[in-house]
């Protein structure tokens, strides 16, 4: 078992690597006078972890565990609205624990109402994705979706307390693999050359995903993750390099209507930065064919689309990263390098249409 804390300018973080058999164990360590729990979760984890969720029913004297449908188009208000009139029905107070057991939309939709439910409850996170577990839990960002944008009402609220566990890996398909992979390559690209050297090696080799670390890549990524968002915890500034390929690959959710994955809207989107990235002189052009090559190493991260970028500049103007007439733009300098570019919005769009 392993425990990493964290202290935020409010509260610590509490990150703590355990079996599923432990959870209450370790959430009554930390909150142990806590006997409301209103637990997240959608379908697929209920159905496939129920035996993980029963352990809570004989902990807690008041217990609900609220199910929503899968995926990204669950994100929404009518949503929201919903686990906050079942808190008030069911007369839970600002002493009740709120649990989101899931992946990054339920984290994000579960840590807004706890955001704003009494003012704000205390938060725990329970990542049940490759996604989750190396990036949406940490950072205290909450967020649902708008009709003209992605993330675009949300706060920041972070979790107290994050029990990871890789058993949750097991039952991963290609489209989780695919959420997961494209955060991991984001950090490699934008802050870890030695993290992208070694995905190079497993991703361009034949070996298979149980053969490998997850640990150490999960407790490299996290970190990593903390760091930045410990010295600007609301965005204001080197925050914003965690959105590297998000720009493009945001807009391209909206364009899609959010049917597209999130994981394969963001790889397109780190291939198109780093093209940018390049038009700016700083990235090379080899090693943005790295990028490429990385990303197209297996055929099931493999991007095929060819969207029209004309319609997604459309959509990115409604990027929280806009300043007015301007936008903090994530740049590639080389592998494992990153800095933010202030430049004004239409010349970047110029850039995202203009040819080689």
């Amino acid at each position: 078992m392993k425990k990493y804390e964290i202290s935020f300018p409010k509260q610590e973080t509490r990150v703590i690597t355990c079996k599923s058999i432990h959870y209450v164990r370790e959430i009554r360590k930390v909150f142990p006078d806590k006997t409301e729990l209103f637990l997240l979760t959608d379908r697929n984890v209920f159905s496939l972890y129920n035996e993980h969720i029963r352990q809570f029913i004989n902990s807690f004297s008041k217990l609900i565990v609220e199910v929503i449908p899968p995926g990204e188009r669950s994100k929404n208000m009518s949503n929201l609205k919903k686990i906050l009139n079942k808190l008030a029905e069911k007369g839970f107070s600002r002493n009740t624990l709120f649990v989101t057991m899931g992946g990054g939309v339920i984290g994000d939709i579960g840590g807004l109402s706890a955001s704003i439910y009494m003012r704000g409850v205390d938060l725990i996170h329970i990542p049940t994705t490759l996604l989750s577990q190396i990036d949406s839990a940490f950072g205290g960002k909450t967020a649902v979706n708008l009709s003209y944008g992605k993330n675009l009402a949300g706060s920041f609220h972070n979790a107290k307390l994050i029990l990871l566990n890789n058993e949750y890996l097991t039952t991963h398909n290609n489209r989780l693999w695919i959420e997961g992979l494209a955060e991991m390559i984001k950090y490699a690209v934008g802050f870890d050359k030695m993290l992208f050297l070694e995905l190079e090696d497993f991703l361009l080799s034949s070996q298979n995903f149980n053969e490998v670390n997850w640990d150490k890549w999960i407790e490299k990524c996290y970190k990593l993750k903390m760091s930045i968002c410990l010295e600007d915890p609301d965005e204001k500034s080197n925050r914003v390099l965690l959105n590297i390929g998000h720009t493009i690959g945001h807009a391209l959710e909206k364009l899609k209507q959010f049917r597209l994955s999130h994981g394969k809207s963001v790889l397109f989107g780190i291939i198109e930065e780093a093209k940018i990235s390049r038009k700016f002189h700083f990235l090379s052009i080899e090693e943005e064919q790295r990028i490429v090559n990385l990303i197209n190493s297996r055929e099931f991260l493999k991007i095929r689309l060819r969207p029209s970028l004309e319609s997604i500049t459309a959509n990115i103007k409604w990027d929280k990263k806009r300043r007015d007439i301007n936008m903090l733009f994530p740049v590639i300098d080389s592998i494992g390098s990153s800095h933010i570019e202030y430049i004004k919005l239409d010349k970047l769009i110029k850039l995202i249409l203009s040819k080689d």
